[in-house]
C-alpha cells in the first residue's frame, strides 16, 4: 500500500514537471542551474581528460621501456659500426702505403699487427704467414724498425735496432758519406768511424747502404740530430733521431723478399 502511495506521488511530480517544462516556465531555472554547474562540469572533464592521459601514460610505459632499449642496442650497433669503418680506413691506408712501399723497393710485403712490445716486438704474424727468421720489419715509408728474430706458428719476435747490438751499414745523404750504426744503452743510434774531413750535419738522412748484409738498401733509419769528435780525434760520430716512435706504433710491414 505504501509503494502504490509512493508510485502515486512519483506521477503526480512527473506530470507537473512536464507540464511546467511544456509550458517553458522550467527554461529559467534551467539555465541557472546550468550555468551554477559549468564550473564543476568543466572541471570534471579536465580532471578526466588528466586523469585519462595518465592512466594513459601509465599504459604506454613498458612500450616506451621497449623502444629504449631498441635504441640503446641500435646506438651501441651504430657505435660498434663506426669503430669498423675507423679500422677499416686505417688499414686500407696502411694497404695503400704497403703498395707504394711494394713499387718503390720491388719487395713484397706483409701487414702485421704489433701485439706487444718492450726490449722486443711481438707482431701477429709467423710461419703459417710466410715470416722466416731475419726478415726486416719496417714502419710506413720505409723507416726501418728491426727484424725477425724468432718465428711461431702465428706469432714473430721481432729485435729492433735500437736495441740491437748488432751494426749496421749505412749511408748518410746528401754527402754519400758511409758509415756504421750501433746501439746506445738500448735507448738510442749513433754512427762512428766518420772521417773528419766529411762533412756532415743535423738533419741529415740515415739510410741503409748496398753493403748491409741484413736490410735492403735505402730503408730510412733516421735523422742527424748532433755530430761529435771521437776521443782519438781521427774520426767523428753522430747521434741519429728516430723517425717513429715505437709505443706508439701498432702496424708494421715484413719484408718477405722480393
Amino acid at each position: 500500500m505504501k509503494f502504490i502511495k509512493l508510485l502515486i506521488l512519483f506521477i503526480i511530480i512527473s506530470l507537473i514537471f512536464v507540464f511546467l517544462n511544456y509550458q517553458s516556465w522550467l527554461i529559467k531555472p534551467k539555465s541557472m542551474l546550468l550555468g551554477a554547474l559549468s564550473p564543476i562540469q568543466h572541471f570534471a572533464y579536465s580532471a578526466t581528460n588528466k586523469l585519462w592521459s595518465f592512466f594513459n601514460l601509465i599504459s604506454l610505459i613498458p612500450e616506451l621501456n621497449q623502444e629504449n632499449e631498441e635504441l640503446k642496442k641500435d646506438n651501441k650497433l651504430l657505435l660498434a659500426r663506426v669503430v669498423e669503418l675507423e679500422e677499416i680506413s686505417y688499414e686500407n691506408n696502411q694497404l695503400r702505403k704497403q703498395l707504394d712501399l711494394e713499387e718503390k723497393h720491388d719487395q713484397q710485403l706483409l701487414l702485421a699487427n704489433i701485439t706487444g712490445q718492450g726490449e722486443i716486438i711481438f707482431i701477429n704474424k709467423g710461419q703459417n704467414h710466410g715470416v722466416k727468421i731475419g726478415m726486416p720489419i719496417i714502419a710506413p715509408g720505409s723507416i726501418l724498425i728491426g727484424r725477425v728474430f724468432e718465428t711461431l706458428d702465428s706469432v714473430s719476435k721481432v729485435q729492433p735496432i735500437i736495441s740491437s747490438q748488432e751494426p749496421i751499414n749505412v749511408l748518410i745523404q746528401p754527402s754519400r758519406t758511409h758509415g756504421v750504426v750501433k746501439s746506445k744503452d738500448g735507448t738510442s743510434l749513433f754512427i762512428e768511424f766518420i772521417p773528419l774531413d766529411l762533412e756532415i750535419q743535423a738533419g741529415d738522412i740515415v739510410i741503409t747502404s748496398s753493403s748491409s748484409s741484413q736490410f735492403p738498401q735505402g730503408l730510412l733509419i733516421g735523422l742527424i740530430s748532433d755530430t761529435q769528435e771521437s776521443l782519438s780525434s781521427l774520426e767523428q760520430t753522430a747521434l741519429i733521431s728516430p723517425l717513429v716512435n715505437l709505443k706508439n706504433l701498432e702496424k708494421v710491414f715484413v719484408i718477405l723478399g722480393e
